[in-house]
């Protein structure tokens, strides 16, 4: 088999072709129109940089007071939080959920707002498709949607609760299975035939020798 075969139904490349997304965002960089062009931009790819040993507190601060100040770098913000939210590292994903947490804790109503756009969450939920990342990461995204959503429970801010449980049902997809093994469950019920499954060693009339063949047929 050479490098550019794979299976049965096709070749596989020996390299990972980059998504259009990707490709847009790296075109955007180079024109100078992407989301780290202007200095709310700049200032969350410096916060949320493979480089650091730990997250920025005081620029993260920065970031929130900046945000808070106009609608316009609240736009900004998170436009350049969903571009980090897509990296494959697993370290740059982390540094920015917790400027994602200062910003949110820290944040007025439109910031509230603009974190529970559909388009935003979107990205947290994207998570879980992405392989690259540590499972430690999608799983304090999913604490922090959890968190969002109960501290805005009584508003009409129910997007965080939609999204969370979304999230949940990806971490654990039994919870749906279970309820389609209910459905399908051919077990039999011995009771409503007289019989119990400890009896089954004793004498059966025939009545009961046809419902036991029928059951061994079905299971």
């Amino acid at each position: 088999m050479n490098e550019y075969q794979g299976n049965s139904a096709g070749f596989s490349l020996p390299f990972k072709l980059p998504k259009f997304s990707d490709i847009s965002d790296k075109v955007g960089d180079l024109l100078g129109t992407g989301e780290f062009s202007n200095r709310v931009g700049e200032m969350v790819m410096n916060a949320t940089s493979e480089t650091l040993i730990s997250a920025d507190y005081s620029l993260n601060m920065a970031i929130s007071d900046s945000i808070n100040s106009s609608l316009e770098n609240t736009d900004f913000a998170a436009k350049a939080i969903q571009r980090r939210l897509k990296s494959d590292n697993s370290k740059v994903v982390s540094l920015t959920m917790t400027l994602c947490d200062v910003c949110f804790k820290n944040g007025d109503q439109h910031v509230h707002i603009e974190f529970q756009r559909r388009e935003f969450l979107e990205h947290f939920l994207a998570l879980y498709h992405n392989k690259e990342l540590d499972s430690e990461v999608k799983k304090r995204a999913l604490e922090m949607v959890k968190e969002w959503s109960e501290s805005c429970q009584n508003s009409h801010l129910n997007n965080f609760k939609e999204y969370y449980q979304k999230m949940k049902n990806k971490v654990n997809p039994s919870n749906y299975q279970h309820k389609n093994a209910a459905k399908h469950n051919f077990a039999p019920n011995f009771n409503q035939f007289g019989m119990s499954p400890g009896e089954s060693n004793a004498p059966l009339n025939p009545a009961q020798e046809m419902i036991k063949l029928k059951v061994d047929l079905v299971c």
